[in-house]
C-alpha cells in the first residue's frame, strides 16, 4: 500500500538525530519509535479501530462540503497518525481526496517532525510542520479537523484547561476535534520499564546489524533511554471517568458530539502490553 509506514526507517532516522533530537521530550519519541520498530500503523491495537472510525466519519463529512480540508495533527509519537489519516482519506475518496488535504503537524520535539516529513516525501504528500509548545503555538489560519491522540496527558496538569482552550481556538466554525486519552489509572506500575527494555532490545539488534552504528553510540543511547524511564513525562491520571473527561472538554469551550470508551487488553504480553484499562475517544465542535 502506498501509504504504509516504514517503522525501521523511522528508527534509523531517530538514531541519526539522537544527539540533537528528543531534547524537548525527554527521549519519549526515541524510546517509542525504537519500541515500535516492527509495528506498522495498521497493525497497532488498542483504540486504533475506534479512533480511525471517528476520524473517518469526521473527514467524510468535511470532504463532502469543503473543496480542501485543513487538518492539524497536534502531537505525534511517530508516523502512525499521519499514515492512518492518509489511508483513511484514500479509502474515502482515493488520491483526489488525499490531494485535497492541507496537513500541518505540530509538536514541540523535532524528532516526529523530521520522520513525518521524510515519510510524507516518500508518499508524495505535502506536509507542513511547526515546532512549538502548544500553548504558545499560533498556526496559520484555522483547522477543519484537529487530531490529538494521547496528547492531553502531556499538558501540564495545572494548565491543562488553558492548553485545551487554546487548541480549541484553532478550530474553524464547522471544524471538529478528535481526541483520545486514557481514563483512570495504571493497572500495572512497571509498564515504563518494560517498554524501555523493548526499545533497548530493538536498538541493540539494530546496532549489531548496521556497521555504521557503533558500540559507543549504543551505550550512550541505552544510558539515555534508561534515564528517560525514570523521568518520563505525562500525567498518571488525566480523567478519572467519562464525566470528568466531558466536563473538561466542555470547560474548554468545546461541545462533545460523540464519546466512545474503548476497553483495552491489559495482559502482560509484549504485543498487547497496555498501561491503562480504558481510552476515551471524543469528537468535539466549538461550543461558541
Amino acid at each position: 500500500m502506498k501509504y504504509e509506514e516504514d517503522p525501521l526507517a523511522n528508527a534509523l532516522i531517530c538514531i541519526s538525530e539522537y544527539e540533537s533530537g528528543c531534547l524537548d521530550c525527554g527521549d519519549f519519541h526515541l524510546r517509542s519509535i525504537l519500541r515500535r520498530m516492527h509495528v506498522a500503523a495498521n497493525k497497532k491495537t488498542g483504540d486504533l479501530a475506534a479512533f480511525n472510525e471517528a476520524t473517518r466519519v469526521a473527514l467524510k463529512q468535511l470532504a463532502d462540503t469543503l473543496s480542501f480540508v485543513k487538518i492539524g495533527i497536534v502531537g505525534s509519537t511517530d508516523t502512525g497518525l499521519l499514515a492512518n489519516l492518509l489511508m483513511i482519506a484514500h479509502e474515502i475518496g482515493g488520491k483526489d481526496l488525499v490531494d485535497r488535504l492541507d496537513i500541518t503537524l505540530i509538536d514541540r520535539c523535532a524528532t516526529p517532525l523530521i520522520i513525518c516529513q521524510a515519510y510524507a516525501e516518500r508518499c508524495g504528500v505535502p506536509l507542513k510542520t511547526l515546532r512549538s509548545d502548544f500553548l504558545r503555538c499560533a498556526p496559520d489560519g484555522q483547522f477543519d479537523l484537529i487530531i490529538m491522540h494521547g496528547v492531553v496527558p502531556f499538558f501540564p496538569a495545572h494548565k491543562r484547561l488553558d492548553y485545551l482552550r487554546h487548541v480549541a481556538t484553532w478550530l474553524s466554525d464547522e471544524g471538529m476535534l478528535i481526541s483520545s486519552t486514557h481514563l483512570g489509572t495504571k493497572p500495572y506500575q512497571n509498564t515504563d520499564a518494560v517498554r524501555t527494555k523493548m526499545a533497548i532490545d530493538n536498538l541493540t539488534v539494530l546496532v549489531r546489524q548496521n556497521s555504521n552504528l557503533d558500540d559507543q553510540m549504543l551505550a550512550a543511547m541505552i544510558e539515555r533511554l534508561e534515564a528517560s524511564c525514570e523521568t518520563r513525562g505525562g500525567e498518571t491520571t488525566v480523567f478519572e471517568n467519562v464525566e470528568t473527561a466531558e466536563t473538561s472538554y466542555e470547560a474548554a469551550a468545546l461541545h462533545v458530539k460523540s464519546h466512545q470508551v474503548v476497553q483495552l487488553d491489559t495482559s502482560e504480553s509484549e504485543t498487547h502490553f497496555r498501561r491503562y484499562k480504558q481510552r476515551s475517544i471524543v469528537t468535539c465542535v466549538r461550543a461558541d
